[in-house]
């Protein structure tokens, strides 16, 4: 994901600042903050990394780093970050939430669970929160229960792509196939028809046997990819 210009103009003076003063705890963080937003996610593990030598648990380090550490699929690591983080405040939303979707990733769904629970009573109509409970009941099998959580997090934001395909994924559990496309019809409109996505859409069509649809998503899945190959 790119910055946008308001996040490029802010890097760009932090980066300056830094020069000047590379001991600067807040400004490594909010450094961190913005590569990990612009996928740089080595260079946000450094920042944080730095930080948190400079400034030893210091919860807004620590919270960031999991998040980076997420994104590095360094769960284990993550998992450590925001056990410290919940040691000096047990009701911290975000450490919850974070803590909850890392538990997912490493499949202990009842932790994950008691984790997005106690966030979700923090703090209601948090979409984060939502979709990751909505992707942990689906998991533990509670499927009209995922449906209802991944529901209510489209409303309140009815583009939150992320949510968007954890619904797939739960209404694939529930054999609505056809529900299953026409979320996948949104995904791949917001996403510009991505090939990877007009092929996971030609998959759920396969599995309700639309042999056609199949053939139409995966021809213009390699039409779009060639097309984005010649750019290169």
């Amino acid at each position: 994901m790119l910055l946008n210009d308001s996040q490029q103009i802010r890097l760009e003076k932090v980066n300056k600042y830094l020069t000047r003063n590379p001991d600067d705890v807040a400004s490594l963080q909010m450094r961190g903050d913005l590569l990990r937003v612009g996928e740089d996610y080595k260079g946000s593990l450094k920042d944080f990394d730095l930080a948190d030598k400079l400034k030893p648990s210091d919860p807004e380090t620590l919270k960031a780093r999991a998040a980076t550490k997420r994104r590095l699929e360094d769960f284990a690591g993550a998992l450590e970050d925001l056990n410290r983080s919940d040691s000096i405040d047990r009701n911290d939303h975000f450490t919850l939430k974070v803590r909850g979707a890392v538990k997912n990733s490493m499949e202990d769904f009842a932790g994950a669970l008691e984790d997005l629970n106690r966030a979700n009573r923090l703090k209601k109509d948090d979409i984060f929160t939502l979709t990751q409970l909505g992707c942990c009941k689906r998991n533990m099998n509670n499927l009209l229960e995922s449906l209802t959580d991944l529901n209510a997090s489209l409303q309140i934001y009815p583009l939150y792509i992320e949510c968007i395909s954890e619904r797939v994924q739960t209404k694939i559990a529930m054999t609505h196939y056809r529900d299953a496309v026409s979320d996948m019809d949104r995904i791949v409109d917001l996403t510009s028809e991505e090939p990877e996505q007009l092929r996971r859409r030609a998959a759920i069509k396969d599995m309700m046997g639309d042999s056609e649809g199949y053939k139409k998503d995966i021809k213009r899945a390699d039409i779009v990819e060639k097309r984005l190959d010649s750019l290169k």
